[in-house]
């Protein structure tokens, strides 16, 4: 696993990626309305990108607090309203869409933090587009079980997640492309459950997170959300 200063490197890469984009979209528009010469069109344009872009930056900041914050260690119950809320409004930046499946509602926080990052990946399992399938379940005495089924033209499993689930470095070394999985397994450990990811055909991969406990081994209850 990656040291710790590492680990926050690579998580810092990730975010700044993700809100580079649409910060430059808002940027671009802003320079567009402050121009004096813009025409009619060209600002009508610009008040478009702009308001695209406010929007694909919230869906990526609310992402963000959610898989990276403080919030989301915590044993408390989420709101599954809002997770899905929130998983919906960024999966629309993506290609694939999101086909909930909820045998059970009642996931705590830290759950909801192994979802988010489990989702990010199935997404990007997709890269010609398709479903990401989620299921909830629970998997006995106070256990939690999470399901994502990637389906879709050329579904991928990529060799350093396949790493990641066996606690080994990828062959490329860690990246911000991969540090999602790592996480995953890190969060899946640490509520006492397994993950594993699996190619059943060439447009079908799997994710499971099973057995997964509603504590976390280490306390944050300390911590507070910023």
């Amino acid at each position: 696993m990656p040291d710790p200063h590492l680990q926050t490197a690579l998580v810092s890469s990730r975010i700044c990626h993700d809100l580079v984009s649409p910060m430059s979209s808002v940027a671009s528009a802003i320079e567009i309305l402050d121009d004096q010469s813009s025409d009619e069109a060209m600002r009508t344009l610009a008040e478009d990108l702009l308001r695209q872009g406010a929007q694909k930056l919230k869906a990526s900041l609310m992402f963000q607090r959610y898989a990276f914050g403080s919030m989301s260690l915590s044993d408390r119950v989420a709101d599954i309203h809002t997770v899905k809320d929130i998983l919906d409004n960024y999966a629309a930046l993506y290609a694939p869409s999101l086909e909930w499946h909820l045998e059970k509602t009642d996931l705590t926080y830290f759950q909801t933090r192994l979802l988010l990052h489990m989702a990010y990946i199935g997404l990007h399992s997709l890269p010609r587009g398709g479903v990401v399938k989620i299921e909830i379940k629970a998997s006995g005495p106070a256990c939690t079980s999470l399901i994502l089924t990637s389906e879709g033209p050329r579904a991928i499993l990529r060799p350093d997640i396949q790493a990641a689930i066996l606690q080994t470095a990828p062959e490329d070394g860690w990246s911000a492309r991969n540090i999602h999985m790592q996480i995953c397994t890190d969060i899946a450990r640490q509520l006492g459950g397994r993950l594993e990811a699996e190619r059943q055909t060439a447009e079908r991969v799997i994710y499971k997170a099973e057995d997964l406990k509603n504590e976390a081994r280490q306390d944050y209850s300390n911590l507070v959300d910023a």
